[in-house]
């Protein structure tokens, strides 16, 4: 299953959007994965209706994902919206699996260093992680819950750097999977 899952993303990213990730920068796919967590997962995941429901100057940062790229959110999201981040179109996706549910999926910024970037941005808005969830190389996760004003949203960051053991791709996969349950008291 995983040698069919790299062959078909080799196939896709051979494509357009392929090509548009070829040359887009590491750094520029990494600002584009913490843009998508911050300023579109953050808020959609709070607003009845996502996204789409978001104000136009949000809305304006992501376009609908052509359907090829569904194959990187499709372990969580087989038939939701995906979007493309467009300050990193081709190197970010943004996936509604469900209500209260946004996923940012990035592929080939360094892990380590985007999700370091990240957590400065998350730390900054009142979100506190919890260390005891940490992971380490080769595979990293991070959980951060919101506080304050963010309440109720969590923030979890996964991925691992390519030769990861079990891992198959060329480049690393980063994912930022943002949830919102609101507390009985709110």
């Amino acid at each position: 299953m995983r040698t069919g899952r790299a062959l078909f993303l080799a196939a896709v990213l051979a494509g357009t959007a392929g090509a548009a990730h070829a040359q887009m920068s590491a750094a520029r796919i990494a600002a584009g994965f913490s843009e998508g967590v911050t300023n579109v997962c953050m808020p959609a995941v709070a607003a009845p209706g996502g996204i789409a429901a978001l104000p136009d100057s949000i809305r304006a940062l992501v376009s609908p994902a052509p359907e090829d790229a569904r194959f990187l959110a499709q372990s969580r999201n087989p038939t939701g919206p995906i979007w493309n981040l467009e300050s990193a179109k081709g190197g970010v996706i943004v996936s509604e699996p469900g209500p209260g549910q946004c996923e940012v999926i990035a592929y080939g910024p360094p892990v380590a260093a985007t999700f370091r970037s990240t957590a400065q941005v998350l730390t900054g808005a009142a979100f506190v992680e919890d260390v005891a969830a940490r992971r380490g190389p080769p595979f990293l996760r991070y959980e951060f819950s919101g506080t304050g004003s963010e309440a109720g949203v969590k923030v979890v960051l996964e991925g691992s750097e390519p030769g990861a053991p079990g891992r198959m791709f060329r480049f690393s996969l980063l994912s930022g999977y943002v949830t919102f349950a609101q507390s009985s008291d709110q």
